[in-house]
Parts: structure tokens; C-alpha cells; sequence
């Protein structure tokens, strides 16, 4: 499934390599595209402020998602697919971290973040806690109850990618370099270099064994 500047969405045959549909809907440039875990939802964020929400089989619209009180910046799906948690930005600097229902398109929380918008984000995978990336800053936060837990402090870049073990014991993120925190502990564990440039994505094997990271 890919997202693009032309405002719309493919999806594509992996093994044949054949275009299935073009989703059109979207009134300015796609950010990030993203699939449910049991692949039946395309969720898509856009610069035009909105959150879609797309039927995978059926490849139509199901929900439009966004209050158009902020560009989206980044969002996440919650492991067990029931919400969609989104950062945006907007020029007047309400700046916020959103809470949806994926199904109702219903906004439950929606969490203040001063003046420093969210550039990424990440969900543990019990779904009880979020993190998100604010410049040189992290926060973490009660995905429940809505609540900042902590904020982690210290970076020299900007947070441009963030990711999770999938035990929630580390979290890893990626800016000039590629670090790693306890998140428990709150102390930094390792600080990678090898890019020549910014590190713009991040993945973990399932094992927790390794990290894969693009640049």
C-alpha cells in the first residue's frame, strides 16, 4: 500500500506486482500509510488535516477522521487495532496528540503538548502507553487515561522516528544517531552512528534482536 504526493493511495499485489486500486479522497499530499494488524483496515494521514480509515477487501472509505484544527503529522494503530492515536500541527500552535476510535471515527482524548508538536510516535504493544518524539525531548504517556507519565530529556537532534521492543522494556529512537532507553529505568543504554545523515525510519524484528534503520 503506498501513499503519494499526487494525494492518492495504490494498493498492490505483492507477488504479481499488479496494480489492484487506485483510492482516491484525500485533498493534499499523503504522509504515511499504515495496515491493521489483521489486515482489514488502510489508514492513511494527510497534510490536508484529516485521518482516513479504509476498508482493505472491499477498498473503499469508511471513516474520515480530523477536526481540521491541525496538519497530521504522524499517527500510530494501537496493537490491538481499536484506536488510532495521531500527532499534529497547527499555525495558531495547538499543538496535540489525538485519541480515536478506529471503528466510530469517535475523538476520545485529545492530549495537550504546548508548543512542541509530535514528529513521531509509538504505542507499547499492551496498549497502555504511548510515545511520542517532540524535538530533543520524549514523553510518554497513559494511553487510558490520557496522562504524561514522563518525559525524557537529553537528545542533541530532533526525534525524527521512534520505535518499541515488543516486550516494552526499550525504547529506540532515531535522530543524527539511533538510541536506546530503558523505559522503565529512564537511562540511556546504547547511542548507534554509522548514517551520514538524518535516520528517518526504524523497525525492530520481532525478536528484539535487532534493529533496521533508513536514512
Amino acid at each position: 500500500v503506498l501513499g503519494s504526493l499526487d494525494r492518492t493511495i495504490e494498493v498492490w499485489e505483492l507477488n504479481t506486482g499488479k496494480l489492484l486500486n487506485t483510492l482516491e479522497g484525500h485533498t493534499d499530499s499523503i504522509e504515511s500509510v499504515a495496515i491493521t494488524s489483521d489486515n482489514t483496515k488502510i489508514v492513511s494521514g494527510s497534510q490536508d488535516n484529516t485521518i482516513k480509515v479504509w476498508d482493505l477487501s472491499k477498498l473503499k472509505l469508511l471513516k474520515t477522521l480530523g477536526d481540521k484544527s491541525g496538519r497530521i503529522e504522524c499517527f500510530a494503530i494501537t496493537p490491538d487495532n481499536s484506536k488510532i492515536v495521531s500527532g499534529s500541527q497547527s499555525q495558531y500552535q495547538d499543538n496535540t496528540i489525538k485519541i480515536w476510535n478506529i471503528n466510530s471515527g469517535k475523538l476520545l482524548k485529545s492530549l495537550k503538548v504546548t508548543d512542541l508538536n509530535a514528529d513521531s510516535l509509538a504505542i507499547t504493544s499492551d496498549n497502555s502507553k504511548i510515545v511520542s518524539g517532540h524535538f530533543v525531548t520524549i514523553k510518554v504517556w497513559d494511553l487510558n487515561k490520557g496522562k504524561l507519565l514522563k518525559t525524557i530529556e537529553g537528545l542533541s537532534d530532533n526525534v525524527t522516528c521512534l520505535a518499541i521492543t515488543s516486550d516494552d522494556t526499550k525504547i529506540v529512537a532515531g535522530s543524527g544517531t539511533i538510541r536506546i532507553w530503558d523505559l522503565k529505568a529512564d537511562n540511556q543504554q546504547a547511542n548507534f552512528n554509522g548514517h551520514a545523515s538524518t535516520v528517518a525510519s526504524i523497525a525492530i524484528t520481532s525478536d528484539n534482536s535487532k534493529i533496521v534503520s533508513g536514512s
